[in-house]
């Protein structure tokens, strides 16, 4: 758990990061969203990448995530990125198809070079 916490804290004060949350009552945190902005070679403008999106499962399927994601969609309006970017496992078909219905499109494969 403190290496989680460390996590957390080196996210928070990097100016190119953020962690949305989720809360019932301002108290207990249900759900999180963490984005990072990318700079691009090929191109003027911030990207959004999103490496995480959770809700914890008692929430699933209760507009949470989608009011995540939408709050994200905002920031990287108000911060003029040209793109949303996000990864979601190939086994992860409902996942797939949140995103979708939130007008995200597959258009890219992604490939991974695991070096532990």
């Amino acid at each position: 758990m403190d290496s989680f916490r460390k996590l957390v804290k080196k996210y928070l004060v990097d100016s190119d990061k953020k962690i949305l949350v989720a809360k019932i009552n301002d108290v207990e945190i249900i759900g999180m969203v963490s984005l990072t902005f990318l700079s691009r070679l090929n191109r003027d403008a911030l990207e959004m990448y999103i490496p995480e999106l959770v809700v914890l499962k008692k929430y699933q399927n209760q507009g949470i995530g989608k009011k995540l994601i939408n709050s994200c969609i905002a920031i990287a309006k108000e911060k003029k990125c040209h793109r949303i970017r996000l990864e979601s496992g190939n086994q992860r078909k409902n996942s797939h198809q949140f995103y979708k219905n939130l007008g995200f499109e597959q258009n890219t494969l992604s490939f991974t070079n695991n070096l532990n």
